[in-house]
């Protein structure tokens, strides 16, 4: 499939499953259903989701390596919720915003170290392979 086509249909599905994802959330924090906020609400949400897996193409790139990937989709994540964060006045000070960053940091660490994990052994597994096809 073309790198166009899996950014938009990753793009689509991503914004259809933040708007359910902020559904969830309103309805946890309101309940209200009426109103332009609530529209805002669904189409941020969207948004925040449309980046999301839009931007997981990045590991699609094969001549990126997991690293620049993984940061590259971190800052592509980071910035679009800080905008849409500040935006609709989820967080309320610069505190929030550092406590909620600095778990996402934590977070695309731990991922990032497990996928390097998976990659290597991986990569481990495919060498011995190679050196028992050579022997034969």
């Amino acid at each position: 499939m073309e790198l166009r086509n899996k950014i938009i249909i990753k793009s689509l599905i991503g914004f259809i499953i933040g708007i359910f994802v902020g559904l969830f959330f309103w309805f946890m924090n309101s309940g209200d259903y009426s109103g332009t906020a609530f529209v805002i609400h669904l189409i941020m949400s969207g948004i925040l989701g449309l980046i999301a897996m839009g931007g997981s193409i990045v590991y699609d790139i094969e001549s990126w390596g997991l690293l620049k990937a993984t940061a590259t989709h971190y800052i592509l994540v980071m910035m679009d919720y800080v905008i849409v964060a500040t935006a609709l006045g989820w967080v309320t000070s610069i505190i929030e915003m550092m406590i909620f960053l600095s778990g996402m940091t934590i977070i695309y660490a731990m991922i990032w170290l497990f996928e390097s994990y998976l990659w290597k052994r991986t990569i481990r597994k495919m060498n011995e392979q190679l050196k028992e096809m050579q022997e034969r």
